[in-house]
Order: C-alpha cells, then structure tokens, then sequence
C-alpha cells in the first residue's frame, strides 16, 4: 500500500492523501468521465488537495510510485 488513507470522505473543503514514510509518489485527480483534472508530482509528504473548484460528484486519486499504482474513489459534496 503507497498510502495509508484518502479522508475526509465525502469531501467538503479539501482531502489529504496521507503517506506511508515514501517519497517522490505522483498523484492525480480524475472525474467521472476520466478526465485528468489535477496533477502533483514528486510528493514527499502527506498532500491536501483542495475542491473548492470542482464540481460535486465522484472522483477517483491515483497515486503512482516507481510503477505501482493505486487508486481510491472520494465523493466531493457541497
């Protein structure tokens, strides 16, 4: 596992994908329709992720490491 949680969820304000002691993770945000929306490369630490500008619905974080991959669901609600 490249992280230990994805919270709050739902999502109001903002989330945070916290890390587990691991660096250089890149991080990406997709809509619904598999849209990339946002991008943070090179993580070194736990990341918050604003949503003030997105929309309310579900979205789907990918965080990548040296070829692994994982990816957890959030649902922004406003």
């Amino acid at each position: 596992t490249l992280f230990r949680s994805v919270y709050p969820n739902p999502v109001t304000e903002y989330f945070t994908v916290a890390l587990k002691n691991i660096n250089e993770v890149n991080v990406e945000v997709f809509n619904a329709l598999g849209q990339k929306i946002a991008s943070h490369y090179n993580v070194n630490e736990n990341l918050e992720v604003s949503t003030n500008n997105y929309e309310a619905g579900i979205y789907f974080v990918r965080v990548e490491r040296e070829g692994s991959t994982e990816t957890f669901k959030i649902n922004v609600v406003k």
